[in-house]
């Protein structure tokens, strides 16, 4: 949340709020493990333009066969595949309409 300058609380409030939505929609959380961080590291070496929270991200999806929602084209470059906010907005609208 720092580097879109969004302060402590708006993170807390945002997170909050992705955590209660996950749970509505069911949505389990992953654990970090040990071969998640030494892949990330790998992949930080690898990839200089790659940040810490982004290679945590790719680890774990690369580790466990996820697909990550995101805008973020760098995950595209790291063969993960990635389903932008908006698709991902639309698969939603469809299925609950759905139903």
């Amino acid at each position: 949340m720092a580097s879109h300058k969004k302060d402590a609380s708006d993170g807390l409030s945002t997170l909050t709020f992705i955590k209660a939505k996950a749970i509505s929609s069911n949505l389990r959380e992953v654990e970090l493990s040990s071969d998640d961080l030494i892949l990330c590291e790998n992949l930080l070496m690898q990839h200089r333009s790659l940040t810490f929270f982004d290679g945590l991200h790719a680890s774990v999806a690369l580790n466990n066969g996820f697909t990550i929602v995101s805008n973020e084209q760098i995950y595209d470059e790291l063969s993960i595949r990635r389903l932008p906010f908006k698709e991902f907005l639309d698969l939603l609208s469809r299925q609950f309409s759905a139903t």
